[in-house]
C-alpha cells in the first residue's frame, strides 16, 4: 500500500509525501524492491544522488534480472561521475533485455557527453561498449572511430570508419569522419574524395560541406570554398 501511495505522490510531484510513504514502506519491509527502485527515482529527481544510489543498489541486489533497475542505476551513477560503473549498468540492462532501447540510448549520450567534455579514455570505453552490443551497426562503428581518434588511436580510427562502410557503404557520418581524420593527418586528396562520397549520398550533409570547404581554403581554392 505505502509503496503504491509513494509512487502516486511521486507522479504528482509531491516529493515530501512521496518520501514519507516510501520510507514507511521500507520500514515495514526493508526488502521491498519496488519501494527501493521508486524511492531511488524520487531522490534522483530531488538531486540527492548519493541517497538515490543507495536505494538503486538495493533494487538491483534484490532483483538482479530487472533491466529497468540497472538502467535507472546507470543514470544515477552517471550523475555521480562514476562513469565506468554507469557504463557497466547500462550494458547489463541492455544484455538483460535486448528489446529495451533506453540503455543503448543512454550509452550513446554518455559517450558523446564524455567526448565533448574532453574525457577521451571514458568516452572511448563507452563507444567500445556500444560496438560490442551492436557489432553490425555502421553508426556504432562510425561513432567508435570518433572515440578512437580522440584518444590518439589514429590508425584504429580509420579502420573503424572503414568497418562502418563495409557494413553500410551509404553511412554518411562514416564518410565524413573518415574525411575529417584524413584532413587532420594532412591527407587532403584522400579527404576530399571521402567527403565527396558523403555528399554524393546526401547533398546537404553540413559537416561534410564544412570539412570540404576547409580543404578548399587550405589549397587556395577560395571560389570553391565560397560555394
Amino acid at each position: 500500500y505505502f509503496c503504491n501511495l509513494g509512487e502516486a505522490y511521486r507522479v504528482l510531484h509531491d516529493l515530501p509525501k512521496a518520501e514519507r510513504a516510501f520510507r514507511h514502506a521500507l520500514e515495514l519491509d526493508p526488502g521491498a524492491v519496488d519501494a527501493h527502485g521508486n524511492f531511488a527515482l524520487l531522490l534522483q529527481t530531488a538531486g540527492r544522488f548519493d541517497e538515490a544510489c543507495f536505494h538503486a543498489d538495493r533494487a538491483v541486489e534484490l532483483r538482479p534480472e530487472h533491466a529497468e533497475s540497472h538502467n535507472n542505476r546507470g543514470l544515477i551513477l552517471q550523475q555521480l561521475g562514476r562513469f565506468a560503473a554507469a557504463r557497466e549498468a547500462f550494458v547489463r540492462a541492455a544484455n538483460l533485455k535486448p528489446t529495451f532501447s533506453a540503455p543503448r540510448q543512454n550509452l550513446e549520450r554518455l559517450a558523446n557527453t564524455l567526448h565533448q567534455q574532453g574525457n577521451p579514455a571514458d568516452a572511448l570505453a563507452t563507444f567500445a561498449a556500444i560496438v560490442e552490443l551492436q557489432p553490425n551497426s555502421a553508426p556504432a562503428w562510425s561513432n567508435y572511430s570518433v572515440g578512437l581518434f580522440g584518444a590518439g588511436h589514429d590508425t584504429e580510427a580509420l579502420e573503424a570508419c572503414r568497418r562502418a562502410l563495409q557494413i553500410d557503404p551509404r553511412c554518411v557520418d562514416a564518410w565524413n569522419n573518415l574525411g575529417m581524420f584524413q584532413i587532420l593527418q594532412g591527407k587532403l586528396t584522400e579527404a576530399e574524395a571521402s567527403l565527396q562520397q558523403a555528399l554524393n549520398i546526401r547533398t546537404d550533409a553540413v559537416d561534410a560541406l564544412l570539412n570540404l570547404a576547409s580543404i578548399y581554403v587550405r589549397t587556395s581554392r577560395d571560389a570553391e570554398a565560397e560555394q
